[in-house]
């Protein structure tokens, strides 16, 4: 006897690519990102000299992290709909009218995550993980940043680097790369496609939140 094929159930997120639900919450995942970009040209997140510990430091580090976050406890979602929606059906033209809006603002995004590493490359980490208790759940992360803070290219070439490329959706448990930090690890257990949508969309939980913006922005990256 045939068997019905299962469907995602993409409504427990929002009710349509065309709802008002799903247009204000992409609205504000994209003003997110100018917030991002705005809070980071404040706070002075670019390459350089190396800087002393203080605890306004070390506060500073803590200010990130929580903006990342909060900013992608919205994004994920927006993006992982999206993403969902393209997977079903290839030729869903609003989708794909959204995921290429939503990829051009993450050109932004990637040059965020360029500067953030170069900052952590500049920054005291160990004294910051010492002083901090954000800091300490984001440990592995910030030292590994750090590391890599030292293979950057120059300022411009990283800015360079961070231009359009072409884009496709990758797989919603592992990202294709790992160019930004994410800071909310995901879920590996193997699931059925509505507990992925629903994981990414509306239950992700925090871990160490330790991995940064690269799996939330470059898994539509290919190349």
């Amino acid at each position: 006897m045939a068997q019905t094929p299962p469907r995602w159930n993409m409504s427990i997120i929002y009710p349509s690519l065309s709802s008002t639900e799903f247009n204000d919450a992409f609205s504000a995942a994209l003003k997110g990102i100018d917030s991002l970009s705005a809070l980071f040209d404040k706070e002075g997140i670019n390459k350089q000299d190396a800087q002393p510990f203080t605890p306004e430091l070390a506060a500073k580090v803590d200010r990130i992290i929580g903006a990342y976050n909060e900013f992608f406890e919205q994004f994920q979602t927006v993006a992982v709909y999206i993403s969902c929606h393209i997977a079903t059906d290839s030729r869903d033209e609003l989708a794909q009218a959204k995921q290429s809006e939503l990829s051009m603002k993450m050109v932004t995004l990637n040059k965020l995550g360029s500067r953030f590493t170069a900052w952590i490359g500049c920054l005291p980490v160990e004294e910051i993980i010492e002083a901090s208790q954000v800091a300490k759940e984001h440990a592995f992360f910030l030292r590994k940043t750090k590391f890599q803070s030292t293979k950057q290219m120059a300022p411009e070439e990283e800015a360079l680097a961070a231009r359009p490329r072409s884009y496709r959706r990758s797989s919603m448990v592992s990202a294709t790369r790992q160019r930004h930090f994410h800071f909310r690890m995901r879920n590996r257990r193997q699931k059925n496609p509505d507990e992925r949508c629903a994981d990414h969309g509306l239950r992700s939980q925090p871990r160490n939140a330790a991995q940064g913006l690269r799996s939330r922005t470059r898994w539509l990256e290919v190349g």
